[in-house]
């Protein structure tokens, strides 16, 4: 940090999506890029570690936090600078029509769907996003799920990833990519506004707040390394992610006890058996996903087939199930879901510097998701069958390998042991809510605004990268220094 410039127009806190799309709205509003400050907590992505410890040192908590219900669901945070975009696939989908529908007919936002859209195709293009190919000698689980969709006439489409390359085999997803291959916010626009003077201040520690007046200015202390350091500014911007800028926002309000309401998506993990071997192809990403089932908030599509991530499944499987005879003919598949219940609520204890939180939630108390878990299942077990897959290894801990019908009947009868995981985290601070205001200031404190996935106005059902960042530069794509 210079030691010399104690004072700034804006501290961003957080560096993932909402702070890349973010710094290119200022930018373009004339913020001098010296004006505004980064504050991260993470440290930069290791590159030439293993797999296991990218996931540890890239995420919070080695990827977990605290989470009450049955069954316990894995909420995992990233923890490096870039945030999210740099530890996942890279994978960009615009908003879903449905859900763009919902939020211009249904909540008063400040901009028009016309402005949105633009952004839509600006960080499209900014971020190269390229559609992925799918072929037997790539990717083998996407060409067959393709070819699959295609007999039963159901939509299937191309991956679109960020990629500096139309390959994706190197791309490890949740375990970091080996090679410097994404087009993420960080590399396209962070980087380069470093080099012309932007701050950005890593592995911070111990963030507390000062400020006489709601309006500002504000003083945010810190630490970084062994030392602490004292900032002013006029803005303050919560980039920090879904579940951490809501801890944020309660701690400059003075709130000892918060709880925030989140929404999510569900993903669960099958493994179908093929009836033969897997042919030794490059591709760990997976290249296509099924959309026919996209205004259920449904998605289908294969995950990573990486021995590191295939042995983290099996992990909380029977132990009498052989890695290799999996790893070799084994078709994994993630089968993604969302419904209005698709929510929980996390508790935030704030002391002094430090925050705890937990989350607590009761998904299956309610039929709705229930149900559309059932109906998924059952969409991706069709798929299978279509391979001529007759047996499967179901997302219920402790299973092992059934007939389709009877995976299917033991997900009926063992719902609170199912298999569940969470990775995307949006609404906690909802554009208009009790939060904040319409022009995603918090309420009450007029400078300090909330821009990342929080302030979705609600849950989008596929990857919402790039519609956090095109949400994100149309609220305050006016803002002025």
């Amino acid at each position: 940090m210079d030691l010399n410039k104690k004072s700034f127009q804006v501290i961003i806190i957080g560096s993932g999506a909402g702070c890349g799309a973010l710094v290119h709205s200022l930018i373009n509003n004339n913020f001098d890029p010296s004006e505004i400050l980064i504050l991260e907590r993470g440290s930069s992505m290791p590159k030439n570690t293993s797999a296991a410890s990218r996931f540890v040192s890239t995420y919070e908590n080695g990827g977990v936090v605290p989470c009450f219900g049955k069954p316990p669901i894995p909420f995992a945070l990233a923890n490096c600078i870039g945030g999210g975009p740099e530890i996942n696939g890279s994978l960009i989908w615009k908003t879903p029509k449905h859900i763009k529908q919902k939020w211009f007919d249904n909540f008063q936002l400040p901009f028009q769907k016309e402005t949105f859209d633009y952004y839509l195709n600006l960080f499209d293009n900014l971020l190269e996003v390229k559609d992925s190919h799918i072929s037997d000698d790539h990717d083998y689980a996407s060409f067959l799920i393709n070819n699959a969709a295609t007999k039963l006439g159901i939509k299937c489409v191309p991956a679109r990833r960020s990629l500096k390359y139309s390959c994706c085999s190197n791309n490890l997803c949740a375990f970091g990519s080996t090679e410097d291959l994404r087009n993420t916010p960080l590399n396209k626009i962070l980087k380069k506004n470093i080099d012309n003077g932007l701050v950005l201040i890593n592995n911070v520690r111990k963030i507390s707040f000062e400020f006489d007046n709601r309006e500002g200015p504000y003083f945010v202390n810190f630490k970084s390394g062994n030392t602490f350091y004292k900032a002013k500014t006029k803005k303050i911007f919560l980039s920090a992610g879904t579940i951490n800028s809501p801890l944020i926002a309660s701690n400059l309000k003075g709130k000892i006890y918060s709880r925030y309401k989140l929404r999510f998506h569900i993903n669960l993990k099958s493994i179908g058996i093929l009836n033969s071997k897997n042919p030794d192809v490059p591709g760990t990403m997976f290249s296509a996903q099924v959309q026919e089932y996209e205004k259920d908030d449904q998605y289908i599509m294969p995950f990573n087939w990486h021995k590191a991530h295939v042995a983290t499944i099996l992990d909380r499987h029977s132990g009498q199930i052989d890695f290799d005879s999996i790893y070799n003919y084994g078709l994994g598949v993630t089968s993604q879901v969302s419904t209005e219940k698709t929510t929980c609520t996390m508790s935030s204890l704030n002391l002094g510097s430090r925050s705890l939180k937990f989350i607590k939630h009761e998904l299956l108390n309610h039929p709705e998701n229930v149900n559309a878990i059932k109906e998924i299942l059952e969409r991706t077990y069709n798929i299978f069958k279509e391979l001529g897959i007759k047996k499967v290894l179901s997302p219920v801990k402790n299973s092992g390998i059934l007939e389709i019908k009877d995976a299917l009947n033991l997900i009926n009868q063992n719902k609170n042991d199912l298999d569940l995981l969470s990775v995307h985290h949006m609404s906690s601070l909802p554009i208009g809510g009790k939060d904040v205001n319409s022009n995603g200031s918090l309420r009450n404190l007029p400078n300090i605004f909330v821009a990342d996935g929080s302030i979705l106005p609600s849950f989008v059902g596929e990857s919402p990268q790039l519609t956090i960042m095109a949400f994100i530069a149309s609220l305050y794509k006016d803002i002025s220094p």
